[in-house]
């Protein structure tokens, strides 16, 4: 069983252009299903860290529903294409000494 103790949260590349042009799944559904794991932990104080890319020129833009529930979550900007090659990323993650990551992304 998992302790909720031992959990935290990566979400990576959740952007709005970068979903906008989903196929497999709909924007609608990605960014509602990322939405509610964003309330859930928060709800069970889960630590949660946000991996974003450059957008061209642009700063980076969440999602809504990422933006809305998590305003004060640690976002990462790399330039890498895994969130587990940037050294900032790896390092929060290995700080908070939680075994059990759940990773909420999108892929390209």
């Amino acid at each position: 069983m998992i302790a909720m103790k031992d959990v935290q949260v990566l979400f990576a590349d959740l952007q709005k252009e970068i979903v906008a042009p989903s196929k497999t799944n709909s924007p609608d559904a990605l960014r509602r299903s990322a939405g509610v794991l964003a309330k859930l932990s928060k709800l069970f104080s889960l630590p949660v860290h946000l991996s974003v890319v450059p957008e061209g020129e642009k700063e980076p833009v969440l999602i809504p529903e990422l933006d809305t529930a998590l305003p004060d979550a640690p976002r990462f900007l790399r330039v890498s294409g895994s969130p587990f090659t940037d050294e900032k990323t790896t390092a929060a993650l290995a700080e908070t000494g939680r075994r059990t990551l759940i990773v909420a992304g999108f892929a390209t």
